[in-house]
């Protein structure tokens, strides 16, 4: 598990894929990380990210996005540009004019 020089476990210095014990003791801090067995149950019915059997581990970003988007801190960002707009090429309702 990764830690700071003071003993402290963050979010920001998990793996990209971390344990659930990781997670409680970035999450809980060391003393209560244990009963974070209990409570990712509960968040997992409210969307919070599974355990990857593959990876082994849950995946962080996800995990952020999670716990941000429960305190209405999180941003929508379109996942891509959907095109290029070209006004020229849009059309108008029947009987209206186009501008010029």
């Amino acid at each position: 598990m990764t830690r700071h020089s003071w003993g402290a476990f963050t979010v920001e210095n998990l793996p990209l894929f971390a344990s659930d014990a990781e997670i409680g003791a970035a999450l809980l801090g060391s003393k209560r990380a244990s009963e974070w067995k209990v409570l990712a149950p509960l968040y997992e019915r409210q969307g919070f990210p599974k355990i990857d059997p593959v990876m082994g581990g849950r995946y962080v970003p996800a995990i952020k996005a999670f716990f941000d988007k429960q305190y209405g801190i999180a941003t929508l960002v379109p996942a891509a540009p959907d095109g290029i707009d070209r006004p020229e090429t849009w059309k108008t309702a029947p009987g209206q004019k186009r501008r010029a």
